[in-house]
């Protein structure tokens, strides 16, 4: 399920024709916050910084015995992207779209497992 929704707006994944003027400063953050179930175990993706041409992602996800909490940054600086670099710029959004695709694994510790870990 897509529970964070999309790094960026809709209008940046157009083709450009002119220069873009970028709606910034802007940062969007979102943060889940998700109670585990015990006896489930979870695998989060590592955390990812990116960023080019004033923008930055930055996602990261914590995992303690109760809680899985993920919290995502998009920030961006006043820009104007031109059409020679609109390429750059589609590319580092497919890189932030990819990775808001990144899946969180819960699965149940197998029985046993749990007692011998401590």
């Amino acid at each position: 399920a897509d529970a964070m929704g999309p790094s960026l707006p809709g209008a940046y994944r157009q083709v450009r024709q002119f220069p873009r003027v970028l709606d910034a400063p802007a940062r969007w953050d979102t943060t889940l916050r998700l109670e585990l179930p015990a006896g489930y175990r979870v695998l989060a993706p590592e955390p990812l910084d990116l960023s080019w041409g004033g923008i930055s992602y930055y996602l990261a996800c914590e995992v303690t015995d109760e809680h899985l909490t993920c919290a995502r940054r998009v920030e961006m600086k006043p820009k104007i992207v031109m059409t020679t670099h609109w390429s750059q710029f589609r590319t580092m959004v497919e890189k932030m779209r990819e990775q808001d695709k990144a899946q969180v694994t819960v699965a149940r510790t197998p029985a046993g497992l749990e007692e011998s870990a401590q």
